[in-house]
Parts: C-alpha cells; sequence; structure tokens
C-alpha cells in the first residue's frame, strides 16, 4: 500500500514538472503538423479551454511552427465547430485545418496520426495534460513535443483536483498500457 502511495506521489510530481514545459512558439520545434487535443468533458462548441488551443495552435502556425493544424475532438461536430472557429477569426486559412474525431483521447490521437500520416507533431493540451498526452501519443505511434497551454482558471482546488487526475491517469496508463487505458483526458 505504501509502495502505491510513493508511486502515485511520485507520478504526481511528474505531472507537474511535464506542465512546466514552453508553451511558446519560439520554444517549438518545427513539425509537420499541430495537433490540438480539444476538451473532453466540455459542452458542445468553443469553451474558453478550447478557444484557448485554438488560439494557440494558431500562433504556432503563423510563427511557422507547421503547415497545418489537426484539430482531434470527441465528436466530429466538436472539431467542426473548432475549424470554422479558426478559419472564421482569420487565424488560419482555409485548408490548413483538418478534422480527426474518435470519442476518446487515446483514440483521438490515433485517429490524428492516421489522418494525416503524422509520425511527428506538437500538440496543444493543457499544461497539466503534458506527460499524459505525451505517453498517449508514444503509444499511437506518434513522436510529440507538447506545446502546452495554461488552463483556464477555476480555483485552487479545481487545479489540484486536475493534477490528481493526471496523476492517476498517467499511474494507470503506464500499468495498463497508454493505448487501451481508456481513462482520463482533455
Amino acid at each position: 500500500m505504501l509502495g502505491s502511495v510513493a508511486y502515485y506521489v511520485v507520478t504526481a510530481v511528474q505531472v507537474v514538472t511535464a506542465s512546466r514545459a514552453p508553451g511558446a512558439a519560439a520554444a517549438a520545434p518545427v513539425e509537420p503538423a499541430v495537433v490540438v487535443i480539444a476538451p473532453s468533458g466540455s459542452p458542445p462548441g468553443i469553451t474558453a479551454e478550447y478557444e484557448v488551443r485554438l488560439d494557440h495552435a494558431a500562433v504556432l502556425l503563423r510563427a511557422g511552427r507547421a503547415p497545418r493544424i489537426v484539430l482531434a475532438a470527441g465528436s466530429r461536430r466538436q472539431a467542426e465547430l473548432g475549424a470554422r472557429f479558426l478559419e472564421r477569426s482569420d487565424h488560419v486559412a482555409a485548408g490548413r485545418v483538418s478534422v480527426a474525431e474518435a470519442g476518446s483521447v487515446p483514440a483521438e490521437v490515433a485517429a490524428a496520426a492516421r489522418l494525416d500520416r503524422l509520425h511527428r507533431a506538437l500538440v496543444v493540451c493543457d499544461s497539466w495534460q503534458t506527460l499524459w498526452v505525451t505517453h498517449l501519443a508514444t503509444a499511437a505511434g506518434l513522436e510529440v513535443v507538447a506545446s502546452p497551454v495554461t488552463p483556464v482558471a477555476h480555483g485552487v482546488l479545481a487545479e489540484a483536483d486536475a493534477v490528481a487526475r493526471q496523476a492517476l491517469d498517467v499511474a494507470w496508463g503506464r500499468i495498463a498500457g497508454f493505448s487501451n487505458s481508456g481513462v482520463g483526458g482533455g
């Protein structure tokens, strides 16, 4: 039991450490695509969390860090709304956004990789998700560099809850395998 608690605490520290990865466009390498992981469990539409991720992807594209954006969402509708948001707000020219949908974050990452035949990509996600998404992408055969965004503030308890959930997701993914763990996410 003590070993399990220690493992969980170490994983939580790793989640926090990974969340500190630089998100600035200047820190990102040039890759074939930017993959945006849409927030899971959020209502359909462009939520504040999704908008922050879409805006960050557009900044990466304009900075020349990738020629296109792949939107990975739990539903095709959510991904299409993201594409329309990017194109309508003049962030991204039409034709530079692809839509991948699958229903769960592990499947989304794999679908995004298959959609554009990607092997490498920048991945935009919540900073707390950096370690988890990186492991998921590796399990899907995608070499990624995370370019995290700061989560929309919901208070100290919500932040602690996010870290606790991500630590649990990473710990369980390491045990059960990220490609079929079916946990956590966006």
